[in-house]
């Protein structure tokens, strides 16, 4: 029997500041795969950019831009998310653009 596998993306945002939440749907598992960021900080403190399982209120990736730098991060891994909870990106102080992809596998 084949499960279907389906490429997601979770999280596509320009200018992030502050939460986004990406809830897993009912029937499917979240994989996160890759986190894709781009900075651009112009002020006195730094960017702070978190991928955060609120769930457990781990953190799954953390990036910090000093002040006014900037520059672009990426993140490859495998991060599983049961249906219902939440993948996070969180940005502190200054706006970064935030990409989160995966696959959406179907419960069986």
């Amino acid at each position: 029997m084949s499960i279907p596998v389906y490429s997601t993306v979770f999280i596509a945002l320009q200018g992030l500041l502050g939460n986004f939440d990406y809830t897993v749907p009912n029937g499917y598992v979240a994989v996160l795969r890759d986190v894709d960021i781009y900075a651009s900080n112009l002020g006195p403190l730094n960017t702070v950019v978190r991928i955060i399982d609120p769930n457990t209120g781990g953190t799954v990736w953390f990036h910090d831009y000093g002040a006014t730098s900037s520059g672009w991060a990426q993140w490859s891994g495998r991060q599983v998310f049961p249906e219902g909870e939440v993948i996070r990106a969180h940005v502190d102080n200054d706006p970064a653009d935030v990409r989160a992809c995966g696959y959406l596998l179907t419960r069986v």
